[in-house]
């Protein structure tokens, strides 16, 4: 009787078991399910984060180029006499202030900007700093019309700013993403552009400052990583 009164006791604890175990495997799935959701939903709020930065850096790029473009002395260049060369050699202290001008936008985005240039619609430069360096009048370049800028520019309205996928600039040789408006004079005409160029460094910066993940940016258009904040 004691025998069969163990074997039951054994089969029941047995059968407990059994029911248990779908209950604990339920259990760890239920964890395993919650902690998966809880990392998507981390990763989400991370790529949000890092999104929200790059698009305001996007955002400010057009702010400061949109901001230098209002210096009247782009549009004086155009209301004095004689051609390009002649308004450079005779208006020294004009060209005091363009400098200045282009100079200043690495005071409002210090070390982001390579480049920033005042071109005029011949393709030719006005006026150039390399790093706040300005450029003597024998190294301004005498055609800028094939770098890929320079037409999508002048097809925008006044105000608008042109924002070129990313490239290799042949004055500093970094990647870098061009922010380029038309300049406009009093008789509404876009004699010229103002461009500069944004390090695709200081956007890797930028984004390697944010949360606890890396990230890489990626061109819709060729699959191709721009820049990947691991690495400098």
């Amino acid at each position: 009787m004691m025998r069969l009164r163990s074997r039951g006791v054994a089969a029941a604890m047995l059968l407990m078991a059994l029911c248990l175990l779908p209950a604990g495997m339920g259990a760890a799935m239920g964890q395993r399910s919650q902690a998966s959701a809880a990392l998507d939903a981390g990763l989400a709020h991370a790529a949000k984060e890092q999104a929200d930065v790059l698009s305001d850096y996007f955002s400010r790029s057009r702010s400061l180029t949109l901001l230098a473009a209002h210096n009247p002395a782009f549009a004086h260049f155009y209301e004095l006499p004689g051609d390009r060369l002649t308004r450079i050699r005779k208006n020294a202290e004009l060209m005091n202030e363009i400098d200045g001008g282009l100079g200043y936008l690495e005071t409002l985005f210090p070390g982001s900007i390579g480049e920033a240039c005042f071109i005029d619609r011949s393709g030719a430069e006005v006026a150039r700093t390399v790093r706040g360096k300005r450029a003597g009048l024998s190294d301004l370049s005498p055609d800028e019309s094939k770098n890929p800028f320079f037409a999508p520019t002048f097809t925008l309205p006044i105000g608008s700013v042109y924002q070129a996928r990313p490239y290799v600039s042949p004055d500093t040789k970094e990647w870098v993403i061009s922010n380029s408006t038309p300049l406009e004079t009093g008789d509404g005409a876009k004699p010229a552009i103002l461009h500069f160029e944004v390090t695709v460094e200081s956007f890797r910066a930028a984004a390697a400052r944010t949360g606890q993940y890396d990230v890489n940016v990626v061109d819709r258009k060729t699959g191709k990583v721009v820049f990947d904040s691991r690495q400098q």
